[in-house]
């Protein structure tokens, strides 16, 4: 038996090396023809198809061969998959997990104390990513309009909803206010995800203090990631999917088909991708169902996705809705062309490459654990082992939000999605065993008054929560009451005053630089839908920009210095420049920025 461990070992090893020599040789050409104009594209001369294939060998190669060698020398038993073409009987837990229940109450409260302690963010505007929301959200409530108002290219969530809600609840469009909004949503997203973890402790075959273990490892994980940012709001869609699904693998309730058929359709207006991930997931699901010939189940699932899509078609009228499809089509279709950087190959000193090996890695492993879970009779209970693979598909989808954008962020972002579900399995598996550790630690020893007083100055350490803050709740309220002069740089402030007064009359103003909040800054909506110049992407696109402006822009905001050694807009939407070229002239400039009057 030793040396068939050590056999695999050396085969997962030789064929991740393989999968290496591998990555270097998929290439494809960026082809010279493509009507999609992008600065990275242009500049790495690689088709966006070409990680995507680089993962797909990276990853596959390894469990594909692992699982060749698994039935080879048989060291699983190919009858122990049996159970998936049973119908499930669900096992009882035999305790009521009361410590457990008590200690994720006390782990909430203290996100909540957390959350009071926040460290406000003083920074400058993000002119580019924060302003996408503020000046879409201003399009839609000078407009009273919806997608027709503005191109929707993350979800209508981030970039309209979200600016009008923090303008319900706050009184006020404003950078401090839209802040605010995100870090609530942020709270709300990490709870949730407490919650899903909770669940997930509850449902282990563990003795108590190994949920314990489980649990409070995990959730304080969880913690640092949201609190780094790594993991964030926008995964909201996706929690919530694996939530309804595990809640529905354990207790077979109907309801939980129709909160998936309500949740599908909706995610598509809260974040394009993360929707793209679960819906993709859910024919996996579906499969499932078939698979287990619930019948009453896949009409259910069915009948609610219909009826939830024509429910959105007749709230949100007939021009909004075709306008929501062609933004998510476009996006589905365009973003890897319009955002691409490559992902930096493994076990190399380019940028990014150790942060991007281990998040290749961790899905090489998760998937290896996942192989080892179903083809092991007896390891953990059948419905933890559908929704680990459930889980596992939705992280290999999740990882295409790097390989169309390899930057350090989405790159970190992949990796702590990737690591979170790696460490569940990891402790799935390991805490399955006696183990001495496990016997002896010490949370066996003391009561749970004296665990939570452990547990209490453990989070407020790690996390260097400052409690003294809970005094000066009102902070709160001083922020929220910063003028948006606080958070502009010299620079912008001047531009806005010596523009304003000469814009007051104009109905809109467009913006031709990657400086997304100007129009926002200006309180004017912009003429265009392409609000946002840096995905406008297309020559079809680059036409309808000019058809909007055209008729509707007398000033035209352009150059100014951000981001255009990435992607200077007069470089790439050169149909775009020469109109402005020969229907508009140079006015006047403020520092950087160039304005063009209508001829």
């Amino acid at each position: 038996m030793q040396k068939k461990i050590i056999f695999i070992y050396l085969i997962i090893l030789l064929s991740t090396l393989l999968g290496k020599l591998i990555w270097v040789k998929i290439y494809i050409p960026y082809p010279e023809n493509i009507e999609t104009h992008n600065a990275n594209n242009f500049f790495y001369k690689q088709h966006p198809m070409t990680d995507f294939l680089r993962f797909i060998a990276f990853v596959t190669i390894p469990l594909f061969l692992s699982l060749l060698i698994f039935l080879k020398i048989k060291f699983f038993n190919l009858n122990n998959l049996n159970f998936i073409l049973k119908d499930d009987v669900n096992e009882k837990l035999e305790s009521s997990d009361n410590t457990l229940k008590l200690f994720f109450f006390f782990i909430f409260l203290l996100i909540i104390i957390d959350f009071l302690c926040l460290k406000l963010n003083y920074q400058k505007v993000d002119i580019f990513h924060e302003g996408q929301t503020l000046s879409a959200s201003l399009n839609s409530i000078i407009k009273s309009e919806f997608f027709l108002s503005s191109k929707v290219y993350v979800g209508f969530f981030y970039e309209i909803l979200s600016g009008i809600l923090s303008k319900k609840i706050f009184g006020e469009l404003k950078i401090s206010n839209l802040r605010l909004f995100f870090e609530f949503i942020n709270f709300i997203t990490l709870l949730f995800f407490l919650l899903l973890i909770y669940k997930i402790s509850h449902y282990q075959n563990f003795n108590e203090n190994k949920k314990l273990i489980f649990f409070i490892v995990l959730s304080f994980l969880a913690v640092f990631f949201f609190k780094g940012n790594s993991l964030n709001f926008r995964d909201f869609p996706s929690i919530l999917f694996l939530i309804v699904l595990f809640l529905y693998l354990h207790s077979k309730n109907k309801i939980y088909i129709l909160f998936l058929g309500f949740l599908l359709p909706v995610s598509f207006f809260y974040s394009i991708d993360r929707a793209v991930f679960i819906n993709f997931c859910s024919f996996f699901f579906l499969t499932f169902l078939i698979i287990k010939k619930k019948k009453s189940e896949i009409l259910l699932f069915i009948i609610s996705l219909f009826l939830v899509w024509f429910l959105i078609y007749a709230i949100a009228g007939n021009q909004e809705f075709k306008l929501f499809l062609q933004d998510t089509f476009f996006v589905l279709q365009h973003s890897g062309w319009i955002q691409d950087i490559p992902y930096p190959t493994p076990f190399t000193n380019e940028d990014n490459s150790t942060r991007g090996t281990k998040a290749l890695l961790y899905c090489i492993l998760s998937g290896l654990i996942i192989l080892h879970i179903f083809l092991t009779k007896n390891l953990i209970q059948n419905e933890l082992k559908y929704f680990y693979l459930f889980y596992f598909i939705l992280s290999i989808l999740n990882f295409s939000t790097a390989l169309s954008r390899s930057d350090g962020p989405h790159i970190r972002y992949v990796e702590s999605f990737q690591f979170l579900f790696f460490l569940i399995l990891v402790m799935s598996i390991i805490l399955n065993y006696e183990i001495k550790i496990f016997r002896n630690y010490f949370f066996t020893k003391f009561n749970n008054k004296l665990k939570i007083l452990f547990l209490i100055v453990l989070f407020f350490l790690i996390f260097k929560t400052d409690l003294t803050k809970l005094k000066n709740i009102s902070r709160f309220f001083e922020y929220k009451n910063l003028d948006n002069n606080f958070f502009l740089t010299k620079d912008q402030i001047l531009l806005v005053s010596k523009l304003k007064p000469i814009i007051h009359d104009e109905k809109c103003v467009q913006i031709f630089t990657n400086e997304t909040g100007l129009s926002y800054l200006l309180n004017k909506p912009s003429c265009s839908r392409n609000y946002k110049i840096f995905t406008i992407g297309t020559v079809e696109n680059q036409k309808k920009y000019i058809n909007d402006i055209k008729n509707n822009a007398n000033y035209i905001i352009a150059d100014g210095n951000y981001w255009l050694d990435i992607s200077n807009p007069k470089v790439y939407y050169p149909i775009v420049n020469r109109f402005i070229e020969n229907n508009y002239k140079l006015d006047f400039k403020v520092l950087e920025w160039s304005i063009y009057k209508k001829k």
